[in-house]
């Protein structure tokens, strides 16, 4: 359908999620049949990916927009495979040579040109090992391997420049912590400070010289926010201590010089929003007049990284309550969407919100398109 004028309309494709390409033309949906295909976001005829091979729902759009990437197959023998975002034949892009393995999670280089993905030996495996490949359908590179190095978590984040490769591992003399590698291959870089028994490492991102991250530092339980060199040496705690056991998740606003986290720093089980900079101080509140009770879900920032859009939890069972955003310097608050029963929500790229919701309450979750503005 044409995404023109203010007011909500459906899309049509009954969805169980969905990705917007970045340039804005393309949806890839994985349907509540458990398919996954493209179409036009403008109009036009549905695609099917991926040919015969087995489908999964764990897929991207790359950065060109050019092709969808998704893991193929099952478990033990999962293969990464690209395919035209427009449909055509797939290429199997892993795995590497030797015992059968299984594609854990997988990250694509900002330029296009690699796939960076975990691997798993069902039979021999102590945790993931780590590897790249050309999305041409190239030579995959072996970047980590568990068996000589250590195990690694399944999980990992690529630096803006596409270089290098972050992941946690617990390396061969049993610390654990950060890592980067180069995505074409090369030596390993231990990040921050080794965590302690039983720390556990959350998530990462990578702006410019310095390796942000959650993580559980000291043996308080706690998740918190630090800033370490990509280079090597000490981590910086820009969170502040917590009072209490609790998550965090984070994402980095570059443009802006801040870090925006969710956690739960004043009521237990009660996610507020927040922004730190980057280079440290005190963080601001920017979810303060959301409804008491309610929790921060999820977030994502705007394309200028001004605004934060995040979706709140209130204790029903039918997706999010309502969808705010904020300014990242405290000033405005604003709801931008009510009604609840709300399952994914995106920002296009004229500013717009692209959601999925089952707005009449029927069972069928639709996707519909409304104002960002201020209201």
């Amino acid at each position: 359908m044409p995404l023109s004028g203010g007011s909500a309309e459906p899309f049509g494709l009954w969805v169980n999620e969905f990705l917007l390409s970045p340039d804005g033309q393309w949806l890839v949906v994985w349907t509540q049949d458990a398919m996954l295909v493209s179409a036009p976001v403008a109009g036009g005829a549905v695609a099917q990916l991926g040919g015969g091979l087995a489908q999964s729902d764990q897929y991207a759009v790359s950065p060109d927009s050019r092709s969808v990437v998704y893991i193929a197959g099952d478990d033990a023998t999962s293969r990464l495979v690209r395919v035209p975002i427009a449909g055509g034949e797939p290429v199997v892009l892993s795995p590497l040579p030797g015992d059968a393995m299984g594609v854990g999670s997988f990250a694509i280089t900002p330029d296009s040109a690699y796939a960076v993905f975990t691997i798993e030996e069902p039979l021999r495996a102590r945790g993931f090992s780590i590897a790249s490949t050309p999305l041409d359908g190239g030579q995959p590179i072996m970047l980590w391997d568990e068996q000589q190095n250590g195990p690694a978590s399944d999980w990992l984040s690529l630096s803006p420049d596409g270089q290098n490769v972050l992941f946690s591992a617990d390396a061969a003399n049993g610390i654990r912590q950060h890592f980067a590698v180069p995505v074409r291959g090369g030596p390993a870089t231990a990040i921050g400070d080794p965590l302690a028994e039983p720390g556990r490492i959350v998530g990462a991102a990578v702006l410019g010289d310095q390796v942000l991250y959650a993580a559980q530092q000291s043996d308080d339980q706690s998740d918190e926010l630090y800033r370490a060199p990509l280079s090597g040496g000490a981590a910086l705690r820009l969170s502040g201590p917590r009072p209490f056991a609790g998550k965090l998740f984070f994402q980095v606003a570059p443009r802006s010089g801040q870090v925006v986290f969710a956690a739960d720093l004043v009521t237990p089980g009660e996610v507020g929003l927040y922004s730190v900079p980057v280079a440290g101080g005190a963080a601001t509140l920017l979810s303060a007049q959301i409804p008491p009770g309610a929790s921060v879900e999820q977030f994502i920032l705007s394309a200028d990284q001004s605004l934060a859009v995040f979706a709140i939890y209130a204790g029903t069972r039918s997706g999010f309550a309502a969808i705010y955003a904020a300014r990242l310097d405290g000033s405005q608050l604003w709801q931008v969407l009510g009604g609840g029963a709300i399952v994914e929500f995106r920002l296009l790229p004229d500013g717009r919100l692209l959601y999925q919701a089952d707005a009449d309450r029927d069972g069928i979750t639709e996707l519909f398109v409304t104002p960002l503005a201020n209201q």
